[in-house]
């Protein structure tokens, strides 16, 4: 058990480390796009066609005076009855009160993935009855008229399961998405 303290000590320095490196990393915008057949299909899906983090902003429609009003509106549609039980994320009250301004582009979900461009797919084309857990944004009538960005960091690590869940909760911790699941 002595050998497993030691690892769990060196487990840890390298979290912090990570942690760190997150600080310093910055996201690099793919594209935006619009719900509209047109600005879904104009998705550059080649662009973003490798592991590591992603970013799914949505555009400040300017039909609001503070991020509290915005945020109000925006949760009682996202969780509107009809998408209860979909195997979707949900807003996280305690995210959203990070907000203090309101931004041009506000940080929708931040994810991880092996294959970015599969998993943004998912989230924009998933019917809301299948099963796998994702924002299913192109089956939201709420959000025809907004328009999202995505963004990513390209971290291609053979240690994949280790790090990348640290470096995705520490990059969550900085820009606090208010949707997603931790």
């Amino acid at each position: 058990m002595l050998e497993i303290k030691k690892i769990d000590r060196f487990l840890n320095t390298y979290n912090e480390k990570i942690k760190a490196e997150a600080e310093q990393l910055k996201p690099i915008k793919v594209c935006e796009f619009d719900m509209t057949k047109k600005g879904i299909k104009d998705i550059p899906y080649h662009k973003f066609d490798y592991p590591g983090i992603y970013f799914i902003h949505i555009k400040n429609n300017a039909l609001h005076q503070t991020f509290e009003s915005w945020a109000k509106e925006f949760v009682a549609s996202w969780t509107h009855e009809q998408y209860k039980g979909k195997f979707v994320p949900n807003p996280k009250k305690i995210r959203i009160k990070q907000h203090l301004k309101l931004k041009s582009w506000i940080p929708l979900y931040i994810g991880k993935s092996k294959n970015i461009s599969k998993r943004i797919s998912e989230h924009i084309h998933l019917e809301m009855d299948q099963k796998t857990y994702a924002l299913k944004l192109k089956h939201r009538d709420h959000l025809k008229n907004d328009r999202f960005k995505i963004s990513t960091i390209q971290v291609d690590v053979q240690n994949y399961d280790w790090i990348m869940p640290v470096l995705e909760q520490a990059l969550r911790d900085k820009y606090n998405p208010i949707i997603g699941r931790q």
